[in-house]
């Protein structure tokens, strides 16, 4: 029996806006895409697990990218907070599964300034647990964040749906034991959630 479902939170509560801060970034700091990604590939991880400060991202992302512009700082957030969305379709079944007494919990990769903009528009407000990569050290795919998640919520692998729009994350919880759900739109979810007779 299902007593707990784990939703990601960007590109599945929210509407994915990750090309508008790419843009913005490359726009102001006049480097390529292939600088920006390169850069990001090797700092976002240690961002998103803290193990950076923001200030420490900008140095080493200028020091990869070789920009000699200066940035601004809250160029991580700017955009980010200007279209920050909740997808309201995905809100109303968030909204059912609770009236179902169902457990829910938000499990994110997510740095810190962004974590603050979610707080602000009250999405954490949405769910009994939240598991936020920056503060906790781990991040998604680590089986141990999935494991922490569990534990927060007090439920099994056997009991708990897990949501994302990444496939790798989806297919590690299943390899812990969990349901996953590889998120595509509002509606799909909703019909696999029906399927699982909880909605």
């Amino acid at each position: 029996m299902i007593k707990a479902i784990i939703f990601d939170i960007g590109g599945v509560v929210t509407y994915n806006i990750g090309g508008y801060i790419r843009n913005d970034i490359i726009k102001t700091l006049g480097v390529t895409k292939d600088q920006y990604e390169k850069a990001c590939h090797i700092l976002v991880p240690l961002l998103s697990t803290d193990r950076i400060t923001e200030e420490e991202f900008w140095q080493r992302f200028r020091a990869i990218t070789k920009t000699t512009k200066v940035p601004l700082k809250n160029l991580w957030s700017r955009e980010f907070s200007k279209r920050r969305k909740l997808r309201k379709d995905v809100v109303q079944i968030i909204k059912e599964l609770k009236k179902k007494g169902i457990k829910l919990a938000a499990l994110s990769n997510v740095i810190r300034s962004h974590s603050q903009v979610n707080d602000e528009k009250g999405i954490y407000r949405l769910f009994d647990v939240r598991i936020l990569s920056y503060e906790v050290g781990l991040k998604k795919p680590d089986p141990q964040i999935y494991k922490l998640t569990l534990k927060k919520l007090g439920a099994k692998p056997e009991e708990t749906v897990f949501i994302d729009n990444k496939l790798q994350n989806v297919e590690v919880a299943g390899n812990l034991g969990f349901s996953g759900i590889y998120y595509k739109s509002p509606g799909q979810l909703r019909k696999s959630l029906e399927r699982l007779k909880l909605i």
